[in-house]
């Protein structure tokens, strides 16, 4: 059975951000063959395992692996995570994921979930993730993602 497709960028209408600005629930950014992306995790809340869902359709390299589809966990990956595109469909795809510790394994995409974003003068991108919750904070994980071109 063949895969379903990539979603494009995708916002949460449950769930606003501290300034009434929408929160991204799948982020999908432009991309080309032979760019280099850079995650850098800023901070990590303590309640929960915290981590990305990072994709897109053709092949992504971390380290020595290419793989479509990577899992980042916070506390076994180093801080900062440089992705190269090897071939693509011009999307790189990613959203917040975490580990509740309730049985259920891997968790994203939930009616309290999301990404508030703010954009950096220099063009980096900083997310501030919630997991879950009906009171936000936006502190389960912040990260930067710099787009080298």
């Amino acid at each position: 059975m063949p895969r379903m497709p990539l979603p494009g960028r995708t916002l949460n209408r449950s769930l606003l951000a501290p300034d009434g600005a929408p929160v991204v629930l799948i982020e999908s950014l432009d991309v080309a063959a032979g760019q280099r992306v850079t995650f850098s995790v800023i901070s990590v809340g303590e309640r929960w395992r915290q981590g990305l869902f990072i994709a897109t359709e053709g092949a992504v390299r971390i380290g020595d692996e290419e793989r479509d589809q990577w899992i980042v966990w916070t506390d076994s990956a180093p801080p900062q995570v440089d992705v190269e595109i090897v071939k693509t469909d011009g999307k790189l795809v990613f959203y917040n994921i975490w580990d509740s510790g309730r049985s259920k394994g891997r968790e994203s995409q939930s009616h309290t979930s999301g990404m508030y974003l703010e954009v950096h003068d220099d063009g980096v991108r900083r997310y501030a993730c919630n997991d879950i919750g009906f009171d936000p904070d936006f502190t389960s994980l912040v990260f930067d993602v710099e787009l080298h071109r």
